[in-house]
């Protein structure tokens, strides 16, 4: 499963479009507060409330993708920056730069998550 997590203040409305369209994501919204004071607590809270394992790949916008990174670490994924390393690669410099291979990428990429379950 690939999981996005929105950012801060924002819930999975603010994954649109082509991202709804392939199978094996899943936009989340942020769960209720019950007094989690650090991301460790949050990433502990996503794991058990969403069953998030080692062999998913977890990516998000700001705080979501904070809280992606100590998922990674707490489920000792030993690929964790290796996947981490490719969604940033993705996210912040191929689609910005080639917009006309964005479909291109995300199929790619959503290839790599199935073929990786």
């Amino acid at each position: 499963m690939f999981y996005l997590l929105p950012g801060m203040g924002a819930s999975k409305e603010m994954y649109q479009g082509a991202w709804l369209k392939f199978p094996g994501i899943a936009c989340i919204n942020w769960p209720r507060h019950q007094g989690e004071a650090s991301l460790s607590e949050v990433a502990d809270r996503l794991i058990q409330e969403y069953g998030i394992t080692s062999n998913d790949w977890i990516d998000g916008s700001s705080l979501g993708g904070m809280v992606a990174i100590e998922i990674y670490k707490k489920l000792k994924n030993t690929n964790y920056s290796q996947k981490v390393s490719t969604i940033m690669c993705l996210r912040c410099f191929v689609l910005p730069i080639l917009p006309s291979l964005k479909q291109c990428v995300l199929r790619l990429r959503i290839g790599a998550v199935m073929l990786a379950t």
